[in-house]
């Protein structure tokens, strides 16, 4: 016996013999007998999904036997070894059954699909949709959700036989449930979902969606010139290791794009290697030494957006190539060291030059501070000086006093007659 069991449209055969074919498909279950008389020679098919009223009689009268599944018997089982007729039965089942399937995708992106579209550009989701047998299509929507937003907006809708778009200018319809943006935005990126309406065969309303995600690049990158620059500088001492590395320089960008783009390197081996780091506009790739001799390459990954947005015929698409030679490497190191002793010793003569600085600035010091004593020696002199005159003055004032009080007790005792008490002893 022959099983075939058919989920959706994967058909695998699981049991092969000379008796019979068994077709499963969602719960519908059929015998397959073919028969040698080309004359009634047929392909059997019955979907059972449960008993018939004349099997449930039965069945309620032997409740201990077990469920048997209804079976079309050939007239002539000895030509049952023929495999060619049994698939041919298979497939006039799985086309009986395919014209019963539900609606289904025809085509589009898949579901979560991540569509690109540079500014300015177009973006396309060709959804398309079959209904099944005794389904109708009641209408569309579209919706867009932000990044960062909990819901979505609609923005275009079809009903009936018409078509109604939030900005007519831009969003365009695609048969029979897809939708076209063009001049595409940066705030164009975000999800887009569309929302297909059915009734189906039993009057039921149901509701399918598929949603994709849209990146709009927003600008493409660019460079000083139209292609990418790869030069050697000299060779620079690693703060951390302490090594000396060898530094490439790649392209001279004036702007990354967005999202930013980065190169990708490729050494005289064929290594693939990402920048060390990023220095303005130039992407940095050191090298330790030993240096690897031969031609090193940088160019643009083709999968980033600011690339992908370039023109056909852009230059920066290229790769661009150096040639390092073992000449050219050691010259580097070479000139590294010699200019790190330079700058050693202009290093230690500036501190030379401080330390006498500072000196100088101390010696001002000192000359400031005797100067300073020396104003102070000079007010202390000065301050003696006042003091020694006004001394001065003060003897005089006191000695012409003392004059004046002579002689008036002189002039007091001439005029008065002296005259003897000896009350006064």
């Amino acid at each position: 016996m022959s099983q075939i069991l058919l989920n959706s449209n994967l058909l695998t055969l699981l049991v092969a013999t000379d008796v019979a074919t068994v077709v499963t498909y969602n719960g519908y279950s059929a015998f397959l007998v073919p028969i040698n008389n080309l004359a009634r020679r047929y392909a059997g098919i019955r979907a059972l999904r449960g008993e018939t009223e004349k099997k449930k009689k039965k069945k309620k009268k032997k409740k201990k036997k077990k469920k048997k599944k209804s079976i079309l018997y050939s007239d002539d089982p000895l030509t049952m070894t023929s495999t060619r007729f049994q698939m041919i039965g298979v497939a006039l089942f799985v086309v009986a059954l395919s014209a019963l399937e539900a609606y289904q995708w025809d085509g589009g992106p898949e579901d979560k699909a991540k569509i690109k579209a540079c500014v300015g550009g177009s973006a396309s989701f060709a959804w398309s949709f079959v209904t099944g047998l005794g389904e109708t299509m009641l209408g569309r929507d579209w919706w867009f959700q932000a990044p960062g937003k909990d819901k979505g907006t609609q923005i275009a809708s079809y009903i009936g036989k018409h078509f109604y778009a939030t900005d007519n200018t831009r969003v365009d319809f695609l048969p029979n449930a897809g939708l076209s943006l063009r001049f595409a935005r940066p705030q164009d990126s975000g999800n887009y979902s569309v929302q297909v309406k059915l009734q189906q065969a039993n009057s039921s309303l149901a509701s399918v969606w598929r949603t994709v995600t849209l990146s709009v690049t927003d600008r493409p990158l660019a460079t000083q010139d139209d292609a990418l620059r790869l030069t050697l500088s000299n060779a620079v001492r690693d703060d951390v290791t302490e090594d000396w590395t060898l530094q490439l320089h790649c392209g001279q960008f004036v702007d990354l794009g967005h999202p930013p783009v980065d190169v990708v390197w490729k050494t005289p081996s064929g290594e693939v290697r990402n920048s060390s780091y990023r220095d303005n506009g130039t992407f940095v790739l050191s090298l330790s030494s030993p240096v690897q001799g031969g031609s090193y390459s940088c160019h643009l990954p083709p999968s980033a957006p600011a690339a992908r947005c370039l023109t056909a015929t852009s230059l920066r698409k290229a790769a661009a190539q150096l040639y390092v030679g073992n000449k050219d490497v050691r010259l580097s190191f070479l000139e590294a060291r010699q200019r790190e002793i330079e700058q050693v010793n202009k290093d230690q003569n500036g501190i030379i030059e401080d330390m006498m600085q500072v000196n100088k600035d101390q010696n001002g010091t000192i000359e400031d501070m005797m100067q300073v004593n020396k104003d102070h020696a000079n007010l202390f002199q000065h301050q003696a000086m006042q003091l020694q005159e006004q001394g001065q003055n003060l003897n005089q004032t006191i000695l012409e006093l003392t004059t004046q009080c002579i002689l008036r007790n002189r002039e007091y005792i001439q005029r008065k007659p002296f005259t003897k008490d000896t009350n006064n002893f």
